[in-house]
């Protein structure tokens, strides 16, 4: 009778599906189990590095760690020295203003027929003439 009942599909799915079930809930305790002796063999030490497993062994590396920092730093010399010009550069190329007369003359075609020199010393007749003491 036992052997009829195994040879139909349904029972046959049923058993089966009992058996994995069975088998997954020994495995649940199974690992429940480890983990509670985990946590006694943990209390029983009272260190927090008992949970640590090693996974692989550390191995030595054969270069040495600060070989390229002389390779980095000189590189990084040339990459400020470049952008720096470059930036001066840049600069230089945006600033439109005119400095000169000659810059004057060349823009307008016309000749310049005066300009303001600067000294230091229209600063002293302004504070001479508001009364302003520079001392």
């Amino acid at each position: 009778m036992s052997q009829q009942l195994r040879n139909t599909p349904d029972i046959v799915a049923q058993i089966e599906m009992v058996q994995k079930e069975i088998f997954y809930t020994y495995s649940h305790y199974d690992q429940l189990l480890e983990k509670l002796l985990e946590t006694v063999v943990s209390q029983a030490n009272d260190s927090r590095a008992s949970n640590a497993k090693v996974i692989s062994e550390a191995s030595v590396s054969a270069t040495v760690a600060g070989r390229m920092k002389s390779v980095y730093v000189v590189f990084s010399i040339l990459l400020g020295v470049t952008l720096g010009v470059g930036f001066g550069f840049l600069l230089e190329n945006l600033d439109h203003s005119m400095k000169s007369a000659e810059d004057i003359e060349g823009v307008l075609g016309v000749p310049v027929l005066g300009s303001i020199p600067e000294s230091g010393k229209l600063s002293d007749m302004t504070h001479r003439i508001t009364g302003i003491n520079s001392g």
